[in-house]
């Protein structure tokens, strides 16, 4: 592939760097700089590409769960089209949350480590502060942003945030409930955790084809279940704060689904002909 994409004849040199039998090098062969920066640059074209396509796929799987939170039925076109138009937020966001808990793992645990343990002879008091620092007060931290950005993704798709405002949004929305958040979310993942050692402990006992076929279904299980959890604890959080209803949700994802029960509920012969319309009509929505 390097061959034809780039020009530079480097795979088949690579390949050419052992001869037949593979144990002495062949001495023609060195790493030149255009080999490596081709190298370099072809490694994070493909992580950006991937990073790409998981932020389409993870707008699609977010707007699926606001079109079943609304009453609708989702379809993968719309869902699609819904991920493909936030696909930059969604890719800009991961960055600067990654790029965020980075500089907060650096900004201190670099200097508690510097200061504990950079002197020859440190004092005990220092070295114990540094531990608590390391262990507890920095993986709290940690967990408190992570829990507080939990609706940062739901808040990019479903009410149309930009990557910088979802930060504030998700913090407004959740800074009241990161106990709450933490705790469901680590209550889920220690599940997890036990469920798939049961299951693989049951899996590794099987013929090889089964084996993986059965890892793989777990894993596909887990991964599809872990957005669900996050898209439920956005929806909880908002109810409590916002009091949001199935209308609002369904107006906001671009659904039809408020309208067409609107004229439904209000048509001749039917119990209530005011409650769902009388509902859009205070809103705005009905003229």
């Amino acid at each position: 592939m390097l061959d034809y994409s780039t020009g530079i004849s480097g795979a088949s040199r690579f390949l050419g760097y052992y001869d037949q039998d593979y144990n002495a090098p062949n001495d023609d062969f060195e790493f030149d700089a255009g080999f490596i920066i081709t190298l370099i640059f072809m490694y994070v074209l493909w992580v950006v590409i991937l990073c790409l396509i998981a932020a389409v796929f993870a707008g699609a799987f977010t707007h699926t769960l606001a079109e079943i939170y609304a009453g609708g039925t989702p379809t993968l076109g719309k869902s699609l089209r819904h991920g493909m138009g936030n696909m930059c937020n969604l890719f800009t966001y991961h960055i600067l949350y990654i790029l965020a808990i980075t500089g907060l793992c650096f900004f201190i645990g670099i200097p508690t480590f510097m200061l504990a343990f950079g002197n020859d002879q440190p004092h005990f008091g220092v070295i114990f502060l540094g531990y608590l620092v390391l262990i507890v007060v920095l993986p709290a931290l940690v967990v408190i942003v992570s829990s507080g950005l939990t609706a940062a993704i739901p808040s990019i798709v479903v009410e149309k945030k930009t990557a910088v405002q979802a930060f504030g949004r998700s913090w407004a929305l959740c800074k009241n409930f990161i106990c709450f958040i933490f705790c469901c979310q680590f209550s889920y993942n220690l599940v997890v955790f036990i469920v798939t050692i049961v299951i693989n402990l049951v899996l590794d006992h099987l013929p090889g084809f089964l084996s993986v076929i059965g890892h793989l279904c777990v894993y596909i299980l887990s991964s599809s279940i872990a957005p669900v959890v996050g898209f439920v604890l956005y929806m909880s959080v908002r109810i409590r704060t916002d009091n949001i209803t199935q209308e609002d949700l369904a107006l906001e994802i671009d659904s039809n689904v408020p309208l067409a029960h609107a004229v439904e509920m209000s048509a001749p012969g039917t119990k209530d002909p005011h409650g769902a319309y009388a509902n859009l009509t205070a809103k705005g929505n009905v003229v």
